[in-house]
């Protein structure tokens, strides 16, 4: 499945050392980041940062899931990204509350959990996809 090895091959990381280096420097470049900001923060340095992640993580899964278009819920991954980035715009395109409470950070935290759920949804019927083809591999054997 995707969470496996689905993505590693699109982005020529299927060899063991290049994911390791690949992990290695995102994790010194993470480490740096806290590092940096852990007495006075660059709010807008840390949202650039964060939006770059996220952007590569989501294009990491639609490599993994234009790679493997015969999966029957790729659907779910387009949607739960699409609306990811949709209620992401909420923390980037900050208003003020309404009714003294109600703002973009509230949505955004309102939206999470159904957007954590429908991604996790994907993630479920890409792991039994994955377990499906194994059984059916070995019982071909």
């Amino acid at each position: 499945g995707f969470v496996r090895a689905g993505w590693p091959a699109p982005l020529g990381l299927s060899d063991a050392k290049r994911r390791g280096g690949l992990l290695a420097a995102c994790v010194a470049a993470l480490a740096w980041h806290f590092k940096s900001g852990w007495l006075q923060i660059d709010y807008g340095r840390n949202m650039a940062i964060m939006v770059g992640l996220m952007v590569a993580h989501s294009l990491s899964w639609v490599a993994a899931a234009l790679s493997k278009p015969h999966r029957r819920d790729n659907w779910l991954l387009y949607v739960s990204m699409s609306l990811t980035y949709l209620a992401g715009a909420l923390e980037l395109f900050d208003f003020p509350p309404v009714l003294g409470s109600l703002d973009a950070h509230a949505l955004w935290h309102a939206a999470t959990p159904a957007l954590s759920l429908l991604f996790y949804a994907f993630l479920r019927s890409d792991m039994q996809a994955a377990v499906d083809a194994a059984l059916a591999a070995h019982k071909r054997d």
